[in-house]
């Protein structure tokens, strides 16, 4: 899952193939090769009328297969369509890759770190604990607000 937020419009961090609403994505797993992919938009209202702009809604198409390889192209920003541009990167690495024979080395370092973190949470779960990133007390679940700032972008 993953959440990602908005900028004041015509601030030097807006990407201008974005919306400037608030967008949540879950990605589920439906087997080795397959992935569902649920979003969900929504934005600011003011005097009963959006202001944010949200996304084209589709939904009334219902479920979707995409095909690999075949991707919308965005001519207002010459680059793949902002739906598809996270499955053009997870869909290139391909089907899950036999790591076996795998030799990785010193620059590989933050892979090695990942996949030991993602191992000692499955383990954890597995023993009945709570994986790295679980907060249960809600007076230590605080929010850390980044807020953009032109200064640090010189």
């Amino acid at each position: 899952m993953n959440k990602t937020g908005n900028v004041e419009e015509g601030h030097p961090t807006e990407h201008q193939a974005s919306s400037s609403g608030e967008v949540m994505r879950w990605r589920v797993p439906i087997d080795d090769t397959h992935t569902m992919h649920f979003t969900v938009e929504f934005g600011a209202i003011v005097d009963g009328k959006p202001v944010a702009k949200i996304m084209k809604d589709e939904s009334e198409q219902g479920l979707i297969e995409s095909k690999f390889g075949v991707y919308k192209w965005d001519e207002s920003i010459n680059w793949f369509a902002r739906g598809d541009q996270d499955r053009v990167a997870q869909e290139s690495q391909g089907p899950i890759y036999d790591r076996t024979g795998e030799h990785l080395a010193y620059t590989d370092r933050g892979v090695i770190l990942l996949r030991r973190l993602y191992k000692e949470s499955i383990e954890a779960v597995q023993k009945g604990l709570d994986p790295l990133g679980v907060v249960r007390d809600a007076a230590k679940n605080e929010i850390i607000r980044l807020i953009p700032r032109e200064d640090i972008l010189d």
